[in-house]
């Protein structure tokens, strides 16, 4: 399907003032888009180890079923249904991967960073 006019004239508006962003603006959106953080890869560790936890739910949801019916089987059966919801999650999350020399810093440090950088381009 091609683009309207208007559609063409929006995405070179688009990208002429991409083209006018600073260089480390640029350089940060493509490192960004090329990280394997970015890829939508499942990592094989996460997956088994979510695998073992969504098992290890519906044993613990068996086993509520096995006590009968009292408050001690509601309990542990939603314990086990939340273990199961825990390990999918955790299965599907991509891994985060930290760049080379990278150190964990606090949500406040990267914004100043992010900041000072900022000033320091214009």
């Amino acid at each position: 399907m091609a683009l309207s006019d208007y559609e063409k004239q929006v995405l070179e508006e688009m990208e002429a003032q991409f083209d006018h962003q600073p260089s480390s603006f640029r350089d940060h959106v493509r490192e960004d888009a090329h990280s394997p953080r970015s890829s939508s890869k499942l990592s094989p560790k996460r997956v088994a180890v979510g695998s073992l936890m969504i098992v290890a739910g519906l044993l613990i949801l068996v086993a509520a079923v096995s006590l009968g019916y009292s408050v001690l089987s509601l309990i542990v059966g939603v314990a086990g249904f939340l273990f199961m919801l825990g390990g999918a999650w955790y299965a599907l999350q991509a891994p985060r991967v930290l760049r080379p020399g990278a150190k964990r810093s606090s949500f406040m440090q990267r914004q100043e960073e992010r900041w000072d950088r900022r000033s320091a381009d214009e």
